[in-house]
């Protein structure tokens, strides 16, 4: 059976079972806890999801799920026993909490650290077979000349709970080990599809091994998986599907802004418009949102994560914006505010920055 690394301390998982281990830092027990009630058997389990498109809440996961998701991972990459781990997510997240669950499963060593910002920084020459990361952490291992090159030493990778942008996304295409993005959420406990980090603008995802996919008349993706509490599960998520196991993603529905009768995915525009965005404001976040028009319905805006500035250089903007958009997606009006709201696992949260507009 294979363990966890705690501190450049090895902790057999036959230890964690009995208790035989505790830890005075909060985190790592808490962690510690999660694994011991894995191993004794535990058939349920109490998640918390993420927060970013509606109300937080806790669902309650079925142990199966979760063995189906990580053996899933385990075939679609030939995860070999006593493969060696990096678990940098929240622990306390189902991110955090799959890779946990992953080393248990695979008979792997699992370093765990806590979640910060770059985590290669505190691996020292340790290589790994797997590992997850959210797209802000990868970002920072590339922009530090210290770990940048230490990304080689992880053999598959896959970077979840929220979009790469396409900067990202190219800069990741560059390095030679194997570099996912992932497609899930916390009711099919983790990914129910990866796509290959490349240089096209629309990654194709690909079905774990035994997920299928489906469409509503509105090109919502419908999902069929082991992992799923549903046989079928209806998402938010607009797609162009390939076939049953194929897909790439458009957008959120709940994000859709109809304008004039034209329907928007803020997701697309938001990435045809990174050129721009990037040029003015290197490394704010920004996102595309609709508000209430007389007018139009909705009208589309665009809100960065940036102090005030002038009235020129917001319509300098709007006119740039207006070379890689069609006309119904140009902004109709530009918002900025010093500091967006995030949720607990670190993702945007639209709703609640729009909100602080008001």
């Amino acid at each position: 059976m294979g363990s966890l690394i705690i501190n450049g301390e090895k902790i057999p998982f036959t230890d964690i079972a009995t208790g035989s281990y505790k830890s005075t830092d909060p985190y790592f027990q808490q962690s510690l806890d999660y694994c011991k009630a894995w191993l004794l058997g535990k058939e349920t389990f109490e998640l918390q999801t993420s927060g970013s498109t509606g109300k937080p809440k806790t669902i309650t996961v079925a142990r199966i799920q979760m063995e189906a998701s990580a053996k899933g991972t385990g075939q679609f990459f030939n995860i070999q026993k006593g493969a060696s781990l990096l678990c940098c997510l929240n622990t306390e997240m189902i991110a955090g909490k799959m890779m946990l669950v992953r080393g248990m499963e695979w008979d792997a060593d699992v370093m765990l650290l806590k979640p910060i910002a770059n985590p290669l920084a505190e691996i020292g020459g340790a290589r790994f077979d797997f590992s997850a990361m959210v797209p802000l952490q990868l970002e920072n291992v590339i922009n530090n000349a210290d770990t940048s090159s230490k990304l080689s030493d992880i053999t598959y990778l896959i970077i979840g709970g929220a979009p790469m942008s396409e900067i990202l996304r190219k800069r990741a295409s560059a390095y030679p080990n194997s570099i996912y993005q992932t497609f899930g959420m916390t009711e099919t406990v983790s990914h129910v599809a990866l796509a290959k980090v490349g240089l096209q603008q629309s990654p194709v995802y690909k079905a774990l091994p035994g997920v299928k996919f489906g469409q509503t008349e509105d090109r919502r993706l419908v999902i069929s998986s082991p992992m799923g509490r549903e046989n079928r599960l209806e998402t938010n998520d607009i797609v162009q599907l390939i076939s049953d196991e194929e897909f790439i993603w458009i957008g959120r529905a709940d994000f859709a802004i109809n304008s004039g009768g034209v329907k928007i995915h803020p997701e697309e525009i938001e990435n045809q418009i990174l050129p721009v965005l990037e040029k003015t404001f290197p490394g704010k976040n920004y996102f595309i949102f609709g508000l209430p028009d007389d007018t139009l319905g909705q009208k589309v805006c665009l809100l960065i994560e940036n102090g005030q500035v002038g009235e020129n250089q917001a319509r300098d903007l709007q006119m740039q914006i207006q070379a890689l958009v069609s006309k119904y997606a140009v902004p109709k009006a530009v918002f900025f505010l010093e500091h967006f709201e995030v949720t607990a696992s670190g993702k945007i949260n639209r709703r609640a920055t729009i909100e602080r507009l008001a």
